[in-house]
């Protein structure tokens, strides 16, 4: 496909390209091609319309920034070898939260406490510990919550707002830092956007 995508999603041609492809096709259920648009719209750009041949228009997105975050290229993204180093547990661990025994509210609310600390601090890479929960065994009744909540819970989390704009990137830990029941979070720096 076109190189104008980058990770997992792919960029603003895959996606003309898809609908393009699709357009023919007869869906098992309705796609809402405009959600689909404008929720690209807003992670790429702005949307703009071309006329074609016989009267019908394409939308095309032109890249914009939108937003402070979006013009620090070089904080968006972590390079290659900081991303190896943090995924290999190889940088040094800044601050810890263990999450052992909490609610899911008060855990919600230590994280984002923690995490926004964490950066106010000029901290870069802390370490989340959730715990890996009890094997899944089914629930005896509806009232029951199942075992391991906070490890599915904390990725969520920290991918949505307030957490999602301090965040830049989190992995699983290395089984010397807890494995599967802790995440490796890599925090972006604090900037000033007042001047």
């Amino acid at each position: 496909m076109s190189g104008s995508g980058k990770g997992k999603g792919g960029g603003m041609d895959d996606f003309q390209l898809w609908k393009s492809f699709a357009r023919d096709i007869d869906p098992l259920e309705d796609v809402d091609w405009d959600a689909q648009e404008e929720a690209l719209r807003r992670r790429h750009g702005k949307r703009e319309e071309v006329q074609e041949e016989g009267g019908r228009t394409t939308p095309v997105f032109n890249p914009q920034q939108s937003s402070p975050r979006q013009a620090e290229k070089g904080d968006s993204q972590l390079d290659r070898r900081t991303e190896e180093r943090l995924r290999q547990g190889k940088l040094s661990i800044e601050g810890r939260l263990d999450l052992h025994g909490y609610r899911q509210d008060d855990a919600k609310s230590a994280l984002v406490a923690f995490i926004q600390n964490a950066q106010a601090e000029g901290r870069r890479c802390v370490l989340v510990i959730t715990g890996k929960g009890a094997p899944e065994e089914p629930a005896a009744d509806w009232t029951t919550s199942p075992r391991g909540i906070l490890r599915r819970r904390v990725p969520e989390w920290l991918s949505e707002r307030p957490l999602s704009n301090i965040v830049l990137k989190t992995v699983p830990a290395q089984k010397k830092d807890g494995g599967e029941g802790a995440l490796y979070v890599y925090l972006r720096r604090e900037r000033d956007y007042s001047s």
